[in-house]
């Protein structure tokens, strides 16, 4: 008799064990679920804020730009110091860089003390001002796609205006990881005035150029260092 009662006691009792488990199973996940759904409303009210900023961010964003430099012998390397800047905050390396047209010296890759400057409107194929006129680089970069896309980002929105043409951008045969770019970067200088000249002669420092521009542009997503897939 005792056996017959607690096998009636346990079969009685589990599924009221099973109920009450399973009771404590469901409120606990349907709390979890509540508290779930309630983060994902305030991070989706968190994700439209900040969409918001950034649609005004770009409607207000202004580029400022200089359409030219003066050509002097300082214009030259304060061209390549900012090229170096950009390769070592992007982490690529310009392995190649020449005057197109140049002297021999600034084609091998040795700057000239004066640049070269192109047929006016040669980098556009528009009639530039008179006094402006077009300085047409080639150069070779060679770094992971995303550093490689973060230099060319970098150049696009460089305070100097800066035309690419020409390019040709290949990935490494020996390191699929590396990619190597070729392209044709053009900058404008402008003939010096009288006092920016007798500055120059002075050894003084030329006066700041008025010719800023301000452009409303929407900015371009700047890539991550993490390698993508060519």
């Amino acid at each position: 008799m005792k056996r017959v009662a607690t096998y009636n006691a346990v079969v009685f009792m589990a599924p009221v064990v099973a109920l009450a488990v399973g009771g404590l199973l469901y409120f606990g996940q349907k709390a979890r679920l509540s508290h779930l759904k309630n983060e994902l409303e305030d991070t989706k009210k968190e994700i439209s804020e900040v969409k918001a900023q950034l649609l005004k961010a770009d409607k207000d964003f202004v580029l400022k730009r200089h359409p030219s430099e003066v050509l002097s012998k300082r214009e030259q390397g304060l061209f390549l110091d900012m090229l170096r800047k950009f390769a070592q905050d992007s982490g690529v390396e310009i392995t190649r860089w020449s005057n197109v047209g140049g002297s021999p010296s600034s084609t091998a890759g040795t700057p000239a003390s004066t640049p070269a400057p192109s047929a006016n409107g040669a980098a556009t194929g528009k009639k530039l001002p008179p006094d402006i006129n077009t300085v047409s680089s080639m150069l070779d970069v060679r770094g992971e796609y995303s550093k490689v896309r973060s230099f060319l980002y970098k150049l696009q929105l460089s305070p100097r205006l800066l035309t690419i043409q020409q390019a040709h951008w290949v990935r490494d045969t020996k390191d699929p990881h590396i990619t190597m770019a070729s392209f044709s970067l053009a900058r404008y200088v402008r003939t010096p005035t009288d006092v920016e000249k007798q500055a120059e002669e002075q050894g003084k420092p030329i006066p700041a150029s008025n010719d800023t521009k301000e452009e409303k542009v929407s900015p371009v997503q700047e890539p991550t260092h993490e390698n993508k897939k060519l």
